[in-house]
Formats: C-alpha cells, structure tokens, sequence
C-alpha cells in the first residue's frame, strides 16, 4: 500500500488553531481543523502557520523551512484575512482620508501566485483554501474596540456589511489564482454560508471559526481531499 505524504499547512491563525475563549482570550483549539485531517487521513502534518500572518509572512516561513523538505509533501495554504485588514487605529484618526489595506489585492495576488510557482518548484502537491465568511457586525465591534467607532463606519461607507464584501473579494481572488496556476482550491467557505445560521460557528470577535467552525472545516477537506485522490488520502481502515 501507498505510503501517506507528508502534509504542510502554510497560513495564519485560522490554519494555527486560533480560538477565543469564554473570557474572549484568543487560545488554541482543543481539535483544529489541521489536527482533524491529520488524525483521519493517518499522516505527519507540519503546521507552519502563525497568527496575524499575510502573504508576505508566508512567503518569509517558507524560505526559512524549505530547506527541510524532502519533495512530494502535500502544501495547504490558507491566507488573506490579515491581507485585506487595515490599520484600524489610522483610518479612525483619520476616515476622510485614503487608506491601503495591510496588502492590495493586486499585490496579494501576485505574491500569492510566485508562492505556488515557488513551492511547485519543490516537487509538492498544492492546495489552496478560501477564506471562511465573516460576521460582520461581531468583526465591526472587534476593530472599533477603543477607537472612534462613527469614524470606521464612515470609511467604510456607513455599513458593516461592507467589511464583509472587502473580505469576500480576497476570498473570491483565491478561486481566480487557484484557476490561473492550475492548482486545486478546497471551497470552506460554502459549508459555512449554507448552514442555517452560521454565526454559531463563528467566535465572539467576528472572524474566527470556533471549535465547531474548525469541525466543520475538517469534515469539508476530508471529503474534498479524500475526491481529490492525493497520496495523503490514505487512512488507517485502509491498511
């Protein structure tokens, strides 16, 4: 039988297991996604995310790792919540004025997509995942949390929902890059959107998956990767 590949998961807090607790204390997750897949799928998974991470951040950790690598892992890569963030304090102080988010789309794209042709070069497997949906009024309450919170509302076009709409269109970015480098894209964000009220999975700050978000997350890429017919799709029952 088939040895498992290796899996290496590049992203930020999400992909790191990062929860909120009772007392809204951010901690890890007693079973992240990225545990989920590992423990079902009966392979060695190398978590390199870290919280607060962009496009950059990612680049950054895989020059630093990859001599480590032997070829033929399994990359996931989970990025973009931090990209289309913006210095909250600043555009508080000053709403009228023009504010760039942490990465322009344009550039994250770009980055984005010399990452994969980076890590292709490696010999490894890559798959990309969008972005869960955020809770737009919860996320609203999280940034403008000791500042100027009118101030946000009028850069931001007097909605909260028009957060939502920013980070959806990093998410549907993702779809575009993953189409452009003829990699696969695992959709996480549609599971979340169909549930009947998926604010439940969603922590009190508005942006992360709870303990019952990463579930989600992990049934989704269990039967995704399990379709997709990867090496990594190997499990114990199988042997």
């Amino acid at each position: 039988m088939q040895k498992s590949r290796d899996i290496v998961l590049l992203g930020d807090s999400i992909a790191k297991g990062i929860v909120q607790s009772k007392s809204a204390k951010y901690e890890l997750c007693s079973l992240s996604f990225a545990e989920g897949i590992a423990k079902f799928f009966d392979c060695k998974l190398s978590n390199w995310s870290r919280f607060g991470a962009t496009i950059d951040k990612l680049w950054e950790i895989y020059e630093r790792k990859s001599a480590s690598l032997r070829g033929g892992e399994t990359f996931i890569l989970e990025c973009g919540g931090n990209d289309c963030n913006f210095n909250w304090p600043e555009v508080a102080k000053r709403p009228g004025e023009e504010h760039e988010p942490l990465t322009g789309l344009e550039r994250f794209a770009k980055l984005y997509g010399k990452l994969i042709e980076r890590i292709a070069r490696q010999g490894s497997e890559i798959i990309i995942l969008n972005l869960p949906p955020l809770v737009a009024d919860r996320f609203f309450n999280t940034i403008s949390k000791g500042l100027v919170a009118d101030n946000i509302l009028e850069f931001i076009g007097g909605k909260t929902f028009s957060i939502y709409r920013w980070q959806e269109a990093y998410s549907n970015t993702l779809a575009q890059i993953a189409n452009k480098f003829s990699v696969k894209l695992i959709d996480i964000r549609s599971p979340f959107l169909t549930e009947r009220n998926y604010e439940r999975l969603i922590c009190t700050d508005g942006m992360h998956p709870n303990e019952k978000g990463h579930g989600l997350i992990s049934r989704t890429l269990e039967v995704a990767l399990a379709e997709y017919g990867l090496p990594i799709c190997l499990r114990k029952t199988d042997k």
